[in-house]
């Protein structure tokens, strides 16, 4: 990404040509980085525009070469589809970087990586040794959760869902740039949900092994409308490794039938509303 005052453009041309039009006449600070990544950033001071077209001699050319280290992971799940997978390099200073699979990694040459540790949702976390150019990473699905409803009451059908949310009860959510302690995978907990089967089961895969929160709610029609469920106190469920046996859950009766309630009149006002605008 190139920025100039408050202008910015993304450089697209594989020859490295880049313009700014329309700036108003004055002095200008150039900065030259890997998307927002801070310490990728050269910054050239002193740039002046005036009328017409201005080139400066040392952006005429600006040669990055050896300051950065461009590096491709092509992350797979185990059936062959693309994952974008979160991606953090450690370096030996203490110091980290953070991105995304989806786009290119551009590393600073300043300083060689210790490792890089890819994670996914979903996917056991993998630490690999540094390299460079393109690799292929196959990620293993994580650990299974396997939940079994064990409710009073009957599981509500279509268009209305009950959904699981499994969420990490131990692992604080850090700003980018931040590791936890060494023992520790993950900087960043999304949530893990999903819908029980016809049977009442339902199956999950978590990162890591620990202790998960377990939030209801019920869906009308995939979300369009949602309620949630607040049992007291919050139930847990423990994982330890593969081998867990099946974790029977059961919410309330009365809070679900409450919810249940609620979504079920807001699908009566709305299908009354429809039917009015047809006449």
């Amino acid at each position: 990404m190139i920025a100039l005052a408050e202008a910015t453009t993304i450089l697209k041309s594989i020859a490295g040509r880049f313009r700014f039009q329309g700036l108003k006449p004055g002095s200008y600070m150039l900065a030259v980085g890997a998307g927002i990544e801070e310490r990728t950033v050269e910054r050239i001071r002193g740039i002046s525009a005036g009328p017409g077209v201005v080139r400066d001699a040392r952006l005429d050319p600006l040669d990055l070469r050896g300051r950065y280290r461009v590096i491709r992971l092509n992350v797979l799940d185990e059936d062959g589809r693309t994952v974008n997978a979160f991606v953090i390099a450690k370096y030996p200073s203490g110091r980290s970087q953070v991105g995304w699979t989806r786009w290119p990694g551009i590393l600073t040459a300043k300083e060689r990586e210790e490792y890089l540790l890819v994670e996914a949702d979903g996917f056991l976390p993998v630490a690999l040794e540094p390299f460079d150019g393109p690799r292929k990473l196959v990620l293993k699905r994580g650990l299974p959760v396997t939940l079994r409803y064990a409710g009073e009451a009957p599981l509500p059908e279509s268009p209305l869902s009950l959904v699981v949310t499994l969420e990490s009860a131990f692992t604080p959510v850090l700003p980018p740039g931040q590791l936890p302690l060494p023992e520790r995978w993950s900087i960043r907990k999304a949530p893990y949900r999903g819908t029980f089967d016809a049977e009442g089961r339902l199956e999950l895969h978590v990162s890591e092994p620990g202790v998960y929160s377990l939030r209801w709610s019920v869906d009308l029609e995939d979300g369009v409308a949602t309620r949630e469920i607040r049992p007291t106190p919050a139930p847990a469920v423990s994982v330890n490794g593969k081998a867990d046996p099946p974790h029977e859950v059961a919410v309330d009766a009365a809070l679900l039938e409450q919810a249940l309630s609620e979504l079920r009149a807001l699908q009566g006002s709305s299908s009354t509303s429809s039917d009015s605008d047809n006449e």
